[in-house]
């Protein structure tokens, strides 16, 4: 009896499912027929010889100029330590980074807003609020804008 049943409930389901694969269906084929595939053909052509050319282009740039065809470990660890030695003998007893860390830090306070008592002292108009065309126009320093 439940079977039936599960069968019963199964079958607007799937009427459901066929209509949606229909309509996807349709959809598809009118998006499909806006594509060109010789022109993604091309495109894929185009990409193609642009990576090419960015290999070639790496390959020339990683080619190496009078640099040994062997070199040797233990000269260049040799190399290293009397470099290290030398900036041993130069070293004041700071580091590099002292200046990065004793640096001021972010202010963590507001700014000081702007008051219509400090705007007045210096001989400004104060606005609270954007000024109007005729609040421009009154003051007189900037009439040839229009604004």
């Amino acid at each position: 009896m439940t079977t039936k049943r599960m069968r019963h409930f199964n079958i607007p389901l799937l009427q459901i499912t066929v209509s949606a694969m229909k309509d996807g269906l349709k959809s598809m084929k009118t998006e499909y027929k806006k594509l060109n595939i010789d022109k993604i053909e091309d495109l894929q052509d185009q990409m193609e010889d642009m990576l090419e050319m960015n290999n070639e282009i790496q390959e020339a740039m990683s080619r190496q100029y009078d640099t040994p065809d062997y070199v040797d470990e233990a000269d260049l660890e040799a190399e290293l330590a009397m470099l290290s030695d030398e900036l041993g003998e130069l070293d004041t007893g700071g580091s590099y980074l002292d200046d990065a860390l004793n640096a001021p830090g972010v202010p963590t306070a507001e700014p000081h807003k702007p008051t219509a008592a400090r705007f007045r002292s210096r001989g400004l108009k104060y606005f609270s609020q954007s000024p109007t065309n005729s609040d421009l126009s009154n003051i007189g320093a900037i009439d040839h804008y229009h604004l």
